[in-house]
């Protein structure tokens, strides 16, 4: 969380503590994702993922390099879940 406080300030955002600038940015970014449209699940994106395609997802997930940059370590059973979520 501290990481994501530290962005919000660089963004401009102004709180007392981790927690309020952490929410302040959460809460900015689904803002710009509604204001651009973008979509927030796989049913706007007309994609229907199979417990088959998870696992193929999942392990690609693993493999990108990406994922190392993420403020929080991440497990194979946390991007599962994740996707899981989105279905």
């Amino acid at each position: 969380a501290e990481k994501y406080a530290q962005i919000a300030k660089i963004l401009g955002f102004e709180g007392n503590n981790c927690k309020i600038l952490v929410r302040k940015l959460i809460c900015e970014t689904e803002k710009l994702i509604k204001r651009l449209g973008l979509p927030t699940d796989f049913k706007e994106c007309k994609v229907d993922l199979l417990y088959d395609d998870i696992s193929a997802v999942v392990e690609g997930t693993m493999k990108d390099n990406c994922i190392n940059t993420n403020p929080k370590p991440v497990k194979k059973e946390d991007v599962e879940e994740i996707l899981k979520c989105l279905r």
